[in-house]
């Protein structure tokens, strides 16, 4: 479930570019019975609400438009306004995406909601950099993943 504060800041931002029906395509390398795009799901259709159906989030699962681990530069570069990544799949960019996967130090939810919190202010200067932003954290013991948008 989205918490809300971090559901009140995705619609912040989005409520400055959303104008009337426009459509953000969105890409999520997980299928479609998932629970990150289960997730996914319930957050579209929070959006779709708050935004009183001015911003529609078209939602493309499984890899069938962008794969997973590409979906960071799709973003970056305009492609798709919208989509979820991984963080750990960009360990390689900066040493705070593999915390979370080291064993142990998050291993139940309320540890990764935690661990998310104290790395928040570090994914908002690295995203800050690209010209993007985390609108949303989703906790997952093992693995942390993120909607980011263009800013």
């Amino acid at each position: 479930m989205l918490k809300k504060l971090a559901l009140g800041a995705a619609l912040s931002i989005m409520a400055c570019s959303a104008q009337a029906e426009t459509t953000w395509i969105m890409a999520t390398g997980y299928t479609e019975g998932s629970f990150f795009t289960q997730n996914i799901r319930k957050f579209i259709e929070e959006v779709e609400t708050k935004t009183d159906g001015e911003l529609k989030i078209d939602l493309r699962p499984a890899d069938s438009l962008i794969k997973l681990d590409a979906i960071k530069r799709a973003v970056q570069s305009g492609q798709v306004q919208i989509g979820e990544i991984r963080m750990s799949s960009y360990g390689n960019e900066a040493e705070i995406f593999n915390l979370d996967n080291i064993p142990g130090v998050a291993s139940n939810f309320d540890e990764a909601w935690t661990l998310m919190e104290a790395q928040k202010p570090y994914f908002d200067d690295l995203f800050g950099k690209n010209n993007m932003s985390v609108i949303t954290y989703v906790a997952w013991p093992g693995q942390g993943s993120g909607f980011i948008t263009n800013k």
